[in-house]
């Protein structure tokens, strides 16, 4: 596994929305609550925290939705791309903090997914992470 890049840069599929981070990102996480499976079409999200006032996103077609969380009940915003659709980036859950699609990195060589949360909804077909510490419900980050 590599060191993690000194700044983060991402996109959408198309490249229409692009993202850069200059601090460093908390391991990934994979949730499995119920809105992220909707989300992604799948049975989990992998992700990685940034502190959101570091995050800084460029593009027109960026758009939001938000909810109030399935499972954990708190509001949440997801930006997304609305040329092409890719989930970039989620807000809400925990203030001052910003939820990168780990998909959506250029970069994902130094990612370790280390915990899963809300395996209380994780689906039987989901495959297994080995190494993983889990929760049930949501867990500190």
């Amino acid at each position: 596994m590599d060191t993690q890049p000194e700044t983060l840069t991402g996109r959408c599929m198309c490249g229409a929305v692009t993202y850069s981070v200059t601090a460093e990102a908390s391991q990934a996480v994979i949730c499995h609550c119920v809105d992220c499976q909707r989300q992604t079409g799948t049975a989990f999200t992998a992700v990685v925290s940034v502190p959101a006032d570091a995050l800084e996103m460029e593009g027109d077609t960026m758009a939001t939705y938000a909810t109030t969380g399935t499972d954990h009940g708190q509001p949440t915003r997801r930006t997304f791309c609305s040329a092409c659709g890719s989930p970039l980036v989620t807000h809400g859950a925990y203030p001052g903090l910003a939820f990168l699609k780990v998909g959506t990195l250029d970069d994902q060589s130094w990612i370790d997914v280390g915990v899963e949360i809300w395996c209380s909804s994780k689906p039987a077909w989901s495959p297994p992470f080995s190494g993983t510490q889990t929760a049930e419900r949501d867990a500190a980050l």
